[in-house]
């Protein structure tokens, strides 16, 4: 059995399907978590993460471009939260039993990454009353609609999962969207 860390924040955030793969398939791993913390809360100009930050300058994140999450399996490192995950669904057995259910579980993964980033140019709005209005809107009209749109792109099946007949990648990625 292979070798697995997983290196990420002490947070959920973008580890958190990778760590819902690990558990579900009862697989043991490493969780390595960097600490951090905020001068003013909220301020992230103010974030300490010294071992990060160490990690960094040692170039032991090279691997993922200096970036977190990073998977280490038997010493080969792999960067970019989506390429772990699309590498552990196949290693655990999340990635449908066919190549079109695969797809079908990545389409559907790749919806989710789609609506979070429709929210997060919402979200990023600066000017209050524009994004007040936005923020309703989004909430109202555009998640609803966003949310039908991904429900009538599931393929039939026999249910109760997004795709084939047990727990996949997609499964797990909108539970934590959703929980989020």
């Amino acid at each position: 059995m292979p070798s697995y860390k997983l290196y990420y924040f002490d947070i959920r955030g973008l580890a958190e399907v990778a760590r819902f793969m690990f558990a579900v398939s009862k697989t043991p791993y490493e969780d390595f978590r960097y600490s951090f913390s905020f001068g003013t809360p909220g301020d992230f100009s103010t974030i300490s993460r010294p071992e990060f930050d160490a990690a960094k300058a040692a170039g032991e994140l090279d691997a993922s471009m200096g970036k977190v999450p990073m998977l280490e399996v038997d010493g080969t490192k792999i960067g970019q939260s989506k390429a772990i995950e699309r590498f552990l669904a196949r290693e655990l057995g999340f990635a449908g039993s066919t190549s079109i259910e695969f797809a079908q579980i990545d389409q559907i993964c790749e919806t989710a990454v789609d609506i979070k980033q429709a929210y997060q140019k919402v979200r990023n709005i600066q000017d209050a009353t524009e994004k007040e209005a936005a923020m309703t809107k989004w909430f109202s009209e555009d998640l609803p609609a966003s949310l039908s749109l991904a429900e009538k792109s599931l393929p039939a099946g026999p249910g109760p999962f997004l795709v084939g007949s047990k727990v996949s990648w997609a499964d797990l990625t909108w539970y934590n969207f959703i929980a989020a």
